[in-house]
């Protein structure tokens, strides 16, 4: 009786894990590319941060601003406490206020969001038409009118000055070839990006009472179950 109680315990520690999974708003945008010009594409990518890009839509044709159109698309925002949403310090609460960005020169730098976010250490800001180039945007999200159809691309620069940063990793492309893919995460955390939400400095924070620990262990668990023929559904 001992191993079908543990295959249990497992299958409900995994959906305990994954209950808080969403990492946007789903009542604005939707997953995934627009599939016309009537929106525009969002791509939020963390690069050195660590996990997939997010892909969302952010629909209709009226004007508006790369910052309002990120939102649009159901991305959470934060501005710093000086200079308001002119300054974006986190996207998705990354970096959060508790992970350390290992800033050259600056070790153990903490995103407080006070200031101005470091040169080193800041979220970029790329354009670009369907099926076009990434093009980086000095001006910033607020002076900035959109391109229906086209794409938004915000991209984590680590020890990379501004304009310097790596444009996001998607092809601007609503439509890839026949054959190609490109994997990102329509909105859900995975767990490094959930992960970073929580507050204090355990490896391993705890996601809806949860830990990312425990979650692991439970996939482990549940995979030598399935493979002993235990049913955990």
């Amino acid at each position: 009786m001992i191993r079908p109680l543990l295959c249990a315990s497992a299958a409900l520690a995994l959906v305990g894990l994954s209950a808080p999974a969403q990492a946007v708003d789903d009542d604005l945008g939707s997953p995934g590319f627009c599939t016309d010009e009537h929106g525009v594409t969002v791509v939020v990518d963390f690069q050195g941060l660590g996990g997939d890009p997010i892909v969302r839509c952010a629909p209709g044709s009226q004007p508006r601003n790369g910052l309002e159109a990120l939102k649009a698309a159901g991305f959470q925002v934060d501005g710093v406490q000086r200079w308001g949403e002119a300054f974006i310090c986190r996207i998705e609460d990354r970096p959060s206020a508790a992970e350390e960005l290992p800033l050259a020169g600056a070790e153990g730098y903490r995103e407080a969001c006070i200031d101005t976010p470091p040169s080193t250490g800041h979220w970029g800001y790329f354009h670009a038409e369907n099926d076009g180039e990434w093009v980086y945007s000095g001006a910033g999200g607020k002076n900035r009118t959109v391109v229906n159809g086209g794409f938004e691309g915000w991209s984590f620069a680590l020890n990379a000055h501004h304009g310097q940063g790596p444009p996001p990793g998607m092809e601007p492309v609503r439509t890839p070839p026949t054959g190609e893919q490109q994997t990102f995460s329509g909105g859900e955390a995975l767990p490094d990006v959930a992960a970073a939400r929580g507050e204090g400095s355990s490896p391993w924070p705890a996601i809806g009472g949860v830990s990312v620990a425990a979650g692991l262990g439970g996939v482990a668990l549940l995979a030598s179950c399935r493979r002993r023929g235990h049913d955990t559904r």
